[in-house]
């Protein structure tokens, strides 16, 4: 199974974290600041995972969200955001997220659901051939 992940958030700090994070345990790590490249970069790739904020500065995250379910795009897609609101709660689940993760996070509840997701250790499926 694929092990790339696209990371959309205009938090360039966050950006360059994940990234850090990802790329070290083997992981195929793709990021973007602007909300309105996202769609554009899905069509042109394919990602087992998307990271998404809500907040996006150009776009919204939830209706970035609904794009691609409506696309078919076949990336779970993260939900990410720092108002964890039962609203934005809902919004993403009714919208088909795999998950949902309050900022701030730590670096272990994301590799978990990578983890779960995958069904095998993160580590160990990133080295397979």
């Amino acid at each position: 199974m694929s092990k790339d992940i696209l990371i959309v958030d205009d938090d360039e700090l966050m950006l360059w974290g994940l990234e850090r994070f990802f790329s070290s345990i083997g992981m195929s790590v793709t990021t973007l600041c602007c909300g309105k490249d996202c769609l554009p970069h899905l069509e042109q790739n394919s990602y087992t995972f998307v990271f998404l904020d809500i907040n996006i500065g150009d776009a919204d995250g939830l209706e970035l969200l609904s794009e691609i379910k409506k696309k078919e795009f076949q990336s779970r897609v993260i939900i990410m955001t720092g108002e964890d609101t039962e609203i934005n709660r809902e919004k993403a689940v009714r919208g088909g997220a795999y998950a949902f993760v309050k900022k701030p996070f730590e670096l272990s509840e994301l590799s978990q659901l990578v983890k779960d997701s995958l069904g095998t250790d993160v580590g160990d499926a990133c080295h397979e051939a």
